[in-house]
C-alpha cells in the first residue's frame, strides 16, 4: 500500500496521516495496489488502487480513484483505522458484486452500477462523501450489525 501525504497543515489532516501510516491495505490482485493520499483544505481522504483492472474489460486504469472522503473530525486512532478497514471492505464488496455473473460474464443478478445503486450499500455508505460521527456508524454497519457498530463508535 502506498501513504500520500504533502505537508499537512491541518491537525486534523496531521492526525489521520499518523493513524494510517502503519495502516496496511491491500488489494485482492496482487498486481493492483491500494493508494490513500491524506489531502488537506479541507482535510480529506482519496482512496485510490493503482493497475487497477475492471472486470469486465482486461485493460489496466493506471490510477483509479475509488472515493474522496471530505474528514470532518479526527475519531481518535482506533477508530480511524476500523472505519478505514469497513470502508475498504464496502469497496471489495462492491467488486464482488461485479464479479457474479450469470452465463456471458457480463449479467450481473445484483449489479451495483444499477441506477440508483440500490445494491451498492457497501461502497455508497462504507466511504461516503463526508465522514461525520453518524457517517462512520453507517461505514462501521455494514460489517457488523448496527447496534455493535454504535457501540464500536461510543468506545473511542
Amino acid at each position: 500500500m502506498k501513504l500520500v501525504a504533502d505537508k499537512l497543515e491541518t491537525e486534523t489532516a496531521r492526525a489521520w496521516h499518523r493513524a494510517l501510516v502503519a495502516v496496511i491495505v491491500r488489494h485482492p490482485d496482487p498486481t493492483s495496489e491500494a493508494e490513500l493520499a491524506v489531502l488537506d483544505h479541507p482535510p480529506r481522504l482519496q482512496i485510490a488502487v493503482l493497475d487497477s483492472k475492471d472486470t469486465t474489460d482486461p485493460t489496466n486504469v493506471r490510477r483509479l480513484v475509488i472515493s474522496t472522503v471530505d474528514l470532518t473530525y479526527f475519531p481518535g486512532e482506533q477508530l480511524a483505522r476500523q472505519w478505514l478497514a469497513a470502508g475498504w471492505a464496502g469497496y471489495l464488496q462492491h467488486e464482488a458484486l461485479e464479479l457474479v455473473t450469470i452465463g456471458d460474464l457480463t449479467t450481473r443478478p445484483l449489479d451495483p452500477h444499477e441506477a440508483p445503486f440500490r445494491f451498492d450499500r457497501g461502497l455508497r455508505c462504507g466511504l461516503p462523501v463526508s465522514l461525520t460521527p453518524e457517517t462512520l456508524v453507517e461505514t462501521l454497519a455494514t460489517c457488523m450489525p448496527r447496534a455493535i457498530a454504535l457501540e464500536v463508535a461510543r468506545c473511542k
